[in-house]
């Protein structure tokens, strides 16, 4: 898995991490860094900084109104950038199976190679 790195707008605002409580309502997280924790990860080739055409991939959708127009899975309200970014997080196709119960082990798989295809 990887750690989230927050950095924080108000450096005055750094000193009342310690008790959610007194965070104030306009604290916001300006960046978030994810790090892979290992150079395999680091190197698969596909992350933010990668688009992919999902509309080209026969198991997803882009439905007005639904998840923002995003394109998602069909039949189903899942990005399919969730899948593959969990997968590149470390993540095991049976675990994301547990965590996506509606996807079959089938369609798991096939996000990732249509990713990995992709980045080529």
């Amino acid at each position: 898995m990887a750690a989230a790195v927050g950095r924080i707008d108000d450096s005055r605002q750094r000193e009342s991490l310690g008790n959610p409580d007194s965070i104030p309502l306009n604290w916001a997280i300006s960046e978030v860094i994810i790090k892979p924790r290992d150079k395999k990860m680091a190197s698969t080739g596909i992350g933010e900084e990668q688009q992919v055409d999902w509309m080209a991939c026969e198991l997803i959708e882009q439905v007005p109104g639904k998840v923002s127009g995003r394109p998602v899975v069909k039949g189903t309200r899942i990005l399919p950038d969730a899948i593959v970014g969990s997968y590149e997080l470390g993540e095991s196709i049976e675990e994301l199976q547990e965590g996506f119960p509606s996807l079959s082990l089938e369609q798991i798989k096939r996000l990732i190679e249509f990713a990995h295809q992709a980045a080529e």
